[in-house]
C-alpha cells in the first residue's frame, strides 16, 4: 500500500520522474543507499510508473531490490545502453535475461552470484557482448571460486556456452 505522502510526492515531482532525474529525487528524499533507491523504484512501479521507460542505463541493485523475488526472466528494453555495476547482483531467482542489441557496456559484478542464471539472449554482435562480459570484473562470480558453471549466450540462432 502506497502512503498518501508518497502519492503526493510523486504528483509534485512528476516532471522529475518523467525525466528520470533520479539525482534530484534522491536528494529530495535523502535517498542515498542503493537499497533505499531500489525501494523507491519499487514504489514507483506500484503506482504504475516504470523507471526504465526514460532511463538509458540500469542502476545498481535495480533488479535485486525490485524484482528479485518475482521474476525468473527479464526483457531489457532496446533503449537501454548500459547495465551498471551490481544491477542484478544477488538475484537468486533470475534464469534468463534478454539483452538489447543497443547494449554498449556491462558493469563490474553486474550478474554477480545470480546462481540460477543459465541463459543470456542477445541479437547484437556476440563478439561485442563477450568483450563486455570479459572487460567487467567478476561479472558473474568471484574469479577465485572453484565450482564455476556455464551460461549459454543465445545469439542469432546460435548458442555460445561461456564458462563463468
Amino acid at each position: 500500500m502506497i502512503s498518501a505522502n508518497l502519492k503526493k510526492f510523486i504528483e509534485e515531482n512528476k516532471e522529475a520522474i518523467d525525466n528520470s532525474d533520479w539525482g534530484r529525487l534522491s536528494d529530495k528524499l535523502n535517498v542515498t543507499s542503493y537499497a533505499l533507491k531500489a525501494e523507491f523504484f519499487k514504489m514507483l512501479l506500484e503506482v504504475g510508473i516504470n523507471p526504465l521507460d526514460n532511463m538509458y542505463s540500469i542502476p545498481p541493485f535495480f533488479y535485486t531490490g525490485i524484482l528479485s523475488l518475482s521474476m525468473d526472466k527479464v526483457y531489457i528494453p532496446e533503449h537501454i545502453t548500459i547495465i551498471e555495476e551490481k544491477a542484478f547482483m544477488y538475484n537468486v531467482n533470475i534464469k534468463e535475461i534478454h539483452l538489447p542489441s543497443t547494449l554498449k557496456s556491462i558493469g563490474n559484478y553486474a550478474f554477480y552470484k545470480c546462481g540460477a542464471l543459465n541463459d543470456l539472449y542477445y541479437d547484437g554482435d556476440v563478439d561485442e557482448l563477450l568483450k563486455m562480459l570479459t572487460f567487467a570484473k567478476n561479472v558473474f562470480w568471484d574469479e577465485h571460486k572453484l565450482d564455476q558453471k556455464y551460461v549459454q549466450v543465445h545469439s542469432k540462432g546460435k548458442i555460445y556456452p561461456i564458462f563463468i
